[in-house]
């Protein structure tokens, strides 16, 4: 099934877990008239201990309720307060702790962070090497949510090497599983494949079926994502045996096992026989009854896509497309964009192969534009990866030069015996060299890394970039095949071809003329205008000081903004029928070293009612930003970046040194 997904993450239906609300509320208040009863007693080290035990043990249950967080955050910092009053650290480590759970349900994330690694700093004084890795598992989990891929794993390994020297297996097994799932995020599938097997032995032999059940499912997730459709099965088995029939457990595992029947279904050869089919459609039927008993909207809305996609390679159009209907009206009560992504391109499929080329087409539209943002967010992700892989490399070539430099003494020592003078000599000279040589490697290898990441980011934006431009273009050559205007179709795909020329040209350089990205922002306009009906003109202004011909430019930088400008800016006119005609205004300047270019319209400011439209224009401006800050990573280059309100309309200012190409100017 090729738009069926997996999770990075495990599913949501892989069990259910209760909470005991009303025991819950029990143990607070039992905690409560505990906490009432030693405040009356008499202030000593022993009560104050005893009242700080039990105002961390509220904060730690009263945490779990959103309706009592600010409770909870108060008991914290007075459990705080007393530890510091008699100096017991291990209660204001446990306290910090506290605060620092709460701080993290409050969405302040950095405020929790700090409050975490106070826990853990205090802790290392204490040698408590159980609550430094909490501390760190739990500063871990901030950054992994954060998506700070690279900080998160540092935590997750850190403590999981405390848990270790303490022989902690239960929190080992904790650590490995996490580090797990951030593999995954990844794609690191060795590395997230192995955390998790290390993980499962452990929680099998601890006998923990919940914490089994989350690694068996990681485990079967990971072989569906590599197309191991056999082994994925077996651990979903294997899941299955350890809830024991359990329906309301287990319905959501039917229904994986289902995609992974349904993704084998679609590798199946032509011709070969595809006795996977049925049995996706068996597993689908399992899961589809409980969802529907249960009335769950997301698992009867991936259930019924997952069918809606068995019909359609059937050709059973009528199942197909009701199946498919009534999957995008559950899942469109649902904040789950893969499965939303999918339902989409499964519905635009079904409506091409009938024929309905415009239904099919505003399918796709819906499809394309959730992918971009999901796109970004792999890209980020594969980011991450490398930057991992570069922290683990330069670790490893410091142990290797740290072992050799071992031998080394060790070769030192054995000489010593026979000339004293000769090896003092020789010691120097390579104690000398191998540190110069330390210095050099590190420095060089931390350079290329950074320019490594700095070109993988620069890639990877400007494709999205290229990527949606290229779409909005396609758009507007639709818009005239559905207007029967088959002649400036044809005139504006003449125009759009050379323009696709141009930017497959400048996509594989880092940097052209400001003379050829003026030229390309130009008939990026021209295409523009014809689409918007001559709704708006535009203007380009350039200082004749610079050197348009000769001054070097970012590839592809000064398009977006030109693009927002009609599509936010300009667009938003004609969006409201306000008869008003849209104006752009391209400024670029000299200003000392710098050229400072000013993209103005007189559409809506960014401090007018924000549609989801134009929640893009942000986006946009951050993904500049992004641009920004990795040229100046590149080249050492000071850049800048501001989007503002600029009335009527906005004012996006891009300000880069002025860098004229001497070869050319020679030439």
């Amino acid at each position: 099934m090729t738009n069926c997904r997996v999770p990075k993450f495990l599913s949501v239906f892989f069990l259910f877990i209760a909470i005991d609300i009303s025991g819950q509320q029990k143990k607070i208040d039992s905690l409560k008239y505990e906490l009432e009863l030693i405040e009356k007693k008499p202030s000593n080290f022993t009560n104050d201990t005893n009242k700080i035990k039990l105002l961390n043990a509220l904060v730690w249950r009263m945490s779990n309720f959103n309706d009592k967080l600010d409770s909870s955050l108060s008991y914290a910092e007075k459990a705080i307060s007393i530890s510091e009053k008699v100096n017991w650290k291990k209660g204001r480590a446990e306290a910090y702790t506290g605060k620092a759970k709460v701080l993290k349900s409050l969405n302040k994330y950095e405020q929790a962070i700090e409050y975490y690694l106070k826990s853990a700093s205090i802790s290392k004084e204490m040698d408590e090497k159980d609550w430094m890795a909490t501390a760190y598992y739990f500063t871990g989990q901030i950054y992994h949510d954060l998506g700070n891929y690279p900080v998160a794993l540092d935590y997750y390994l850190q403590a999981l090497r405390l848990n270790e020297q303490t022989n902690n297996q239960s929190d080992i097994a904790r650590d490995l599983t996490y580090s797990g799932m951030l593999y995954a995020e990844i794609d690191d599938f060795d590395n997230a494949l192995n955390s998790h097997l290390r993980a499962l032995k452990i929680f099998e032999e601890l006998k923990n079926k919940i914490w089994t059940t989350i690694n068996l499912q990681a485990i079967a997730a990971l072989y569906r994502n590599n197309n191991e459709f056999e082994k994925a099965i077996g651990y979903y088995h294997r899941v299955l045996d350890v809830l024991k029939g359990n329906i309301y457990s287990v319905y959501g595992i039917y229904i994986e096992i289902g995609h992974v029947y349904n993704q084998q279904s679609d590798a199946t050869p032509a011709n070969q026989p595809d006795t996977a089919w049925q049995k996706a459609m068996d597993y689908y039927s399992k899961g589809l009854k409980t969802a529907e008993e249960l009335d769950d909207s997301y698992g009867m809305g991936i259930t019924l896509n997952g069918m809606g996609w068995l019909y359609l390679k059937k050709n059973n159009f009528k199942e197909a497309g009701s199946a498919l209907n009534k999957a995008l009206n559950l899942l469109l009560k649902e904040e789950k964009p893969e499965a939303l992504r999918d339902c989409y391109l499964s519905l635009s499929k079904l409506d091409s192969i009938k024929g309905n080329w415009k239904s099919s087409y505003q399918y796709f539209r819906q499809y394309a534009s959730i992918n971009d943002s999901l796109f970004n967010k792999k890209k980020s992700h594969e980011l991450a990866r490398l930057q991992i892989k570069y922290e683990t490399d330069k670790k490893q070539e410091e142990i290797t030069v740290l072992n050799k430099d071992n031998e080394l003494k060790n070769l030192r020592i054995k000489q010593q015996r026979k000339n004293i003078l000769l090896i003092i000599s020789s010691a120097i000279i390579l104690l000398l060299g191998a540190g110069g040589g330390l210095l050099y490697r590190n420095k060089r290898m931390k350079q290329q890394a950074l320019q490594q990441i700095g070109k993988a980011k620069l890639a990877s934006l400007k494709s999205l970039m290229d990527k949606h431009f290229i779409f909005s273009s396609l758009h507007s050559i639709d818009t005239f095949l559905m207007n029967h205007d088959t002649e400036a179709a044809s005139d504006y795909l003449v125009k759009f071809s050379k323009l696709i020329r141009t930017i497959l040209e400048m996509s594989n350089q880092a940097e052209v003329t400001l003379e050829a990205e003026v030229s390309l922002c130009k008939s990026y306009l021209e295409l523009e205008k014809i689409r918007f009906n001559y709704s708006f003109d535009y203007e380009f202004s350039i200082d004749p000081e610079i050197m348009p011909q000769y001054a070097q430019f970012p590839s592809m930088l000064l398009q977006p903004l030109v693009e927002n400008a009609v599509k936010h800016g300009v667009g938003s006119l004609l969006a409201e029928s306000s008869g008003s005609k849209g104006f752009i205004r391209i400024s670029i300047d000299k200003v000392k070293d710098n050229l400072v270019c000013t993209v103005t319209d007189n559409g809506k400011g960014l401090s007018a009612g924000v549609t989801k439209s134009e929640s893009h224009r942000s986006y946009s401006g951050k993904g500049i930003i992004e641009r920004v800050k990795v040229y100046n990573t590149l080249l050492k280059n000071k850049a800048s970046f501001i989007l503002k309100d600029n009335y009527p309309g906005v004012a996006a200012v891009l300000t880069l040194p002025y860098i004229p190409d001497k070869h050319r100017m020679a030439l």
